[in-house]
């Protein structure tokens, strides 16, 4: 479905913050790559507008980019049928069997500080 944008005379973007991206990355990333209207923008939306979902997308991107490098970091490959691998999103959620996580991982990632995941180093250049 596909919007006439000037028919819009507010942001569509007023409800997405930056804190909002910090504390649900998962939901936001699903807003930013899910839909055929996204990004719309109307006759509401302005260059501070603009520069937040810039931001809001630079934050997304990189804590997803982090998070599945060390997802597949830490991953073990199993081959014991017995243990039911964790998927990607029961380790960002903690989700799923607690005896299967642990054996399906070796966690070794040490958070920042503040609870962030840290940058994963930069293969593409080795």
């Amino acid at each position: 479905m596909n919007y006439d944008c000037t028919r819009y005379k507010v942001c569509p973007h007023e409800n997405l913050t930056f804190e909002g991206a910090v504390k649900v990355p998962l939901r936001y990333l699903e807003i930013l790559t899910v839909g055929d209207n996204f990004p719309l923008f109307t006759q509401g939306c302005t260059d501070e507008c603009k520069e937040k979902l810039i931001k809001i997308t630079q934050y997304v991107f990189k804590y997803q980019s982090n998070a599945l490098c060390w997802f597949f970091n830490d991953a073990k490959l199993i081959r014991d049928k017995s243990i039911t691998p964790g998927s990607y999103l029961d380790s960002l959620s903690g989700r799923g069997n607690k005896k299967d996580f642990e054996h399906g991982f070796d966690l070794s990632i040490e958070l920042n500080e503040d609870g962030s995941l840290p940058d994963y180093p930069n293969t593409l250049d080795s």
